[in-house]
């Protein structure tokens, strides 16, 4: 089986010397590869429109470790498509496990033998390989698509989170998710195409209206639009939401054709401000 060119392979590890080894490994068998020397880094690499087909990736490094990298990849709903093998010394039960619960396609334990890494490497790659052949032209799991609009959901709730990230996905959104207001803020951060924030009120750590009393704080982050998604539905609960700053108020349970359309219409009001 061929290797289509275009084909790109990203390595996580903080080792210099175990990053050269591997790609050098990975060029011979006819790959593209790009590095990183952490999962901050590779998260920087990946939000700046990088093409990337499977990640390697360690458990053990500086800024962002290996877990902390599955657990942020899976809650972003381009990035969880590209498959990640972990490569790490950790040996223990717990830690495949973990790695595994946390969305990794396979586990190797460092020393490895090449010949077994490579050939499921192969394996993972294969129906991306396949397809690309027979297009001919270039596969990406990503491209994190320009056209395409990213919204943030701020909840507590997997279920919830999981669910609007479905309905959204089907629209054609690509969808970043966080558990509380901290993570919501620390996102739009670092993701300022985010066209539109969908906010819970009662987390954990900050609620919805700490989030929106800290984010109107902030001149960058006040320009992304917020819909508070809850189950308050009080008049002084939307009240107090609208007097922060939030763009529109929703109660759960919500009609989700309705609440697509508002969605939509609050995408298209930020864009014809610009």
């Amino acid at each position: 089986q061929a290797v289509p060119s275009s084909t790109k392979i990203m390595i996580i590890d903080d080792s210099a010397t175990l990053r050269r080894t591997m790609a050098l490994s990975l060029q011979h068998q006819g790959y593209q590869v790009l590095q990183a020397k952490d999962g901050q880094d590779a998260m920087k690499q990946l939000r700046n429109q990088l093409e990337v087909d499977l990640i390697v990736c360690d458990i053990e490094m500086p800024n962002m470790n290996g877990f902390e990298f599955l657990d942020l990849r899976r809650r972003d709903s381009t990035l969880s498509k590209i498959p990640v093998i972990m490569l790490t010394s950790r040996s223990g039960l717990k830690h495949r496990n973990l790695a595994t619960q946390l969305g990794a396609n396979a586990y190797f334990t460092k020393p490895y033998v090449e010949q077994e890494f490579l050939k499921e490497l192969n394996k993972i790659l294969e129906p991306k390989n396949l397809n690309s052949a027979k297009n001919n032209k270039p596969s990406s799991t990503l491209p994190l698509a320009s056209n395409k609009k990213t919204i943030l959901v701020i909840d507590d709730s997997s279920a919830l989170r999981h669910t609007m990230t479905l309905s959204l996905e089907q629209k054609g959104y690509r969808v970043l998710q966080a558990r509380d207001g901290q993570e919501g803020l620390n996102l739009m951060k670092e993701n300022p195409q985010i066209a539109l924030a969908i906010c819970d009120i009662e987390m954990p750590n900050l609620n919805g209206f700490e989030f929106l009393s800290s984010r109107r704080q902030n001149p960058q982050l006040k320009q992304i639009p917020v819909a508070m998604l809850t189950s308050r539905d009080r008049d002084k609960h939307r009240d107090l939401a609208k007097q922060l700053g939030a763009n529109a108020y929703f109660p759960k349970p919500y009609v989700e054709e309705e609440f697509m359309e508002q969605i939509e219409k609050l995408i298209s009001n930020k864009n014809s401000v610009k």
